[in-house]
């Protein structure tokens, strides 16, 4: 039995059959991973995706970043799945009631780190798929496609009328709109001063530079983690972002009674890695 598109495309449909909504990324990893252990697909959960010699460099907070959060065995290769959850900021806890089942999810927002993260997962998925990193460090085990799922109900995600500033956004090469084709490197800006000094936030800057390589990330961001969010990322294959609906017309309520319009609707993203022509594991 094939692992194909359409196999993890009709997997999270089945999810949401069920009125699936979730209070964390975890427990979306787990539903997800029992459906297709269901369709009789051999699960993994947590693989390590990185070289023993890199693997000893990490930090304890990197190392969690290492992980591969789903591995399916697909004849003599196997399937990377990388997944995010993501919701809108709100001024308190959100709670979805379904047929009187409740679910309580946290505000998240930073529409803008969150969507540098899935870049990176591709970015990862794309160097597992070709070859360039192994699985759980063993060289044998070649990973033959990847697959990058996001599950939001936050719209900034995929429509671009909620970015009113998307032409000038420090993050604007990183995001998920839905149609966008992206390939190549994605960098972000940041807004500096005539002394040439980052200005926190962009406001009130004199010009924009790209970040456009490790040092200038680590020049204008001192704390090695903010450097590091703001590498560069290269993206070698072309896609296209084309978002489904998961659930709609919903009623999303804050625990202070108010209703959240941002929350009546759940869509995902699925972006598949294959194998660059001309490259060999």
């Amino acid at each position: 039995m094939a692992f194909t598109k359409k196999t993890l495309n009709d997997t999270i449909q089945a999810l949401a059959k069920q009125n699936k909504i979730y209070s964390n990324e975890s427990q979306f990893q787990f539903d997800l991973a029992w459906e297709l252990r269901g369709k009789g697909f051999q699960v993994e959960l947590e693989a390590l995706s990185v070289s023993q010699a890199a693997a000893k460099q990490l930090s304890k907070e990197e190392r969690k970043k290492a992980y591969t959060d789903i591995i399916v065995k697909d004849g003599d290769g196997y399937i990377a799945i990388e997944l995010k959850y993501k919701t809108p900021e709100t001024k308190d806890i959100m709670c979805y009631d379904i047929n009187g089942v409740k679910t309580y999810l946290f505000s998240q927002g930073a529409e803008n780190l969150g969507s540098y993260l899935y870049w990176k997962d591709i970015e990862r998925l794309e160097m597992l798929v070709n070859g360039m990193i192994p699985l759980n460090f063993d060289a044998d085990k070649k990973v033959i496609k990847g697959y990058a799922v996001l599950l939001t109900n936050d719209k900034k995600y995929w429509d671009n009328k909620k970015h009113r500033n998307l032409p000038s956004s420090l993050a604007r090469e990183f995001y998920l709109i839905d149609g966008r084709a992206v390939n190549g490197r994605l960098c972000y800006y940041v807004g500096v001063n005539s002394n040439g000094a980052r200005v926190k936030g962009g406001w009130g800057a004199t010009r924009q530079d790209k970040i456009d390589t490790e040092e200038k990330a680590h020049k204008y961001y001192p704390k090695d983690k903010e450097a590091k969010e703001h590498y560069p990322i290269e993206i070698k294959d072309n896609y296209t972002c084309d978002w489904k609906t998961y659930l709609n017309k919903l009623t999303c309520k804050l625990l202070n009674g108010k209703l959240e319009p941002k929350g009546d609707e759940f869509r995902y993203l699925i972006l598949e890695i294959n194998k660059l022509q001309g490259q060999t594991p």
